[in-house]
């Protein structure tokens, strides 16, 4: 097969492995928001107004740690398994829809991590718009090589 008609995820074939480290990265980051934020606790420093401060804004960084490296790991599973354009776009959007729906469940189990009301809802509005767009070119590809058959 030629290599022009392969598909390939990745314009450039490092590309893969710097979005991998970019996922691999986060975790001793979120290991370390942990180690501080017990180094914290354990040291009694703060008054309560703001330690409740301190645990909100750790948590914080801890849930983007989290969602960085699921996306980031996500995107290199996504494009290692990806073998036409249709397969990748099927995998993006359940890449998205996982993520649109576990970040939605925390947010309403855990409704005092939200900082700013509105970033949350403008994170979500983009994450479900994505899912949406990732499926609607999923069927779209799907309908175009059903017509070309």
């Amino acid at each position: 097969m030629d290599n022009k008609n392969e598909f390939s995820y990745w314009k450039k074939a490092w590309h893969k492995w710097i979005v991998f480290a970019a996922g691999i990265i986060q975790i001793p980051l979120l290991l370390r928001n942990i180690a501080n934020y017990n180094i914290v606790i354990e040291a009694d420093i703060f008054t309560p107004e703001k330690l409740s401060e301190y645990i909100l804004n750790q948590r914080f960084n801890c849930l983007t740690n989290i969602l960085c490296a699921v996306v980031f790991i996500g995107l290199f599973i996504v494009g290692c398994l990806a073998r036409d354009k249709k397969s990748a776009r099927l995998g993006e959007g359940i890449l998205a829809l996982a993520v649109a729906a576990a970040l939605t469940v925390g947010i309403i189990l855990s409704w005092n991590v939200i900082h700013g009301i509105w970033g949350w809802v403008t994170l979500l509005t983009v994450i479900w718009f994505s899912v949406v767009y990732s499926f609607v070119q999923f069927f779209r590809e799907r309908a175009r090589q059903q017509a070309c058959v």
